[in-house]
C-alpha cells in the first residue's frame, strides 16, 4: 500500500515543474510547508510513546513512521507545485534544509503556545488523510497524462483553517504534537 502511495508521489513530483505555471498559491505553499515539518517532527516520537500514546500494536509502528514519510513527500509536494517561480526550484537537500528551519520556527511557537501546534498538528493530519484519500481515488487520472495528472492536483483538497475537534481527538493529538516537538526539543542543536 505504501509502495503504491509512493509511486503516486513520484507522478506528482514529476509534474510540478509546469503545475506552478497553473496555479500557485502561496497561502497553500506555507500550509504544506508547516505540515511538512509537522509530518516529519511525527517520526521523530518515540516507539514506546507511539505506542502508549496512540494504543496500536507495535507491529504497526513502522506503518505509521512510513506514512509520516509519504505524507512529508505529498506536502513537500505541495509547497514546491505553489512556488510562484518555477526557475529555481529547491533541491530534496534543500526542501529538508527548509523543512529544518520551519520545524525550529514552530519549536519556537510550541515553546510559547503549545495549543497552536497542538491545533496545527491535527490540521496537518486532516489535510494529509484529505490529500491521501483524494490521490487514492484518483489514481487513474495520476497515472494518465501529465495534463491529467496536473489538472487532478489542482483540484486537491486544500488546508482547512475551520476544521473542529472533538475532546477525543484534541487529547490525542496533544499527546502526538507534544511528544514530536519535546523530542525535537531535547535533540536538536544548540545553535540559534
Amino acid at each position: 500500500m505504501i509502495i503504491a502511495h509512493v509511486k503516486k508521489i513520484v507522478i506528482i513530483l514529476a509534474s510540478l515543474g509546469v503545475v506552478g505555471y497553473c496555479h500557485a498559491d502561496g497561502n497553500v505553499s506555507r500550509d504544506a510547508l508547516s505540515c511538512s515539518a509537522i509530518a516529519y517532527a511525527s517520526t521523530l516520537i518515540p516507539q514506546d510513546s507511539l505506542v502508549e500514546i496512540t494504543k496500536i500494536p507495535s507491529d504497526y509502528i513502522e506503518q505509521f513512521y512510513g506514512s509520516m514519510n509519504m505524507m512529508e513527500q505529498v506536502f513537500h509536494a505541495v509547497y514546491v507545485a505553489n512556488q510562484p517561480n518555477k526557475e529555481d526550484l529547491p533541491t530534496n537537500r534543500e526542501l529538508r534544509s527548509i523543512r529544518d528551519t520551519e520545524l525550529m520556527r514552530l519549536s519556537v511557537v510550541y515553546a510559547q503556545n503549545a495549543e497552536l501546534i497542538h491545533d496545527l498538528y491535527l490540521r496537518c493530519d486532516a489535510w494529509g488523510n484529505a490529500l491521501s484519500a483524494f490521490l487514492e481515488s484518483n489514481s487513474q487520472e495520476l497515472a494518465g497524462s501529465e495534463k491529467e495528472a496536473i489538472a487532478l492536483f489542482l483540484k486537491a483538497p486544500s488546508f482547512n483553517a475551520e476544521l473542529t475537534f472533538n475532546a477525543s481527538q484534541r487529547g490525542l493529538g496533544q499527546r502526538l504534537s507534544d511528544s514530536a516537538f519535546e523530542t525535537y526539543l531535547e535533540a536538536r542543536p544548540e545553535t540559534q
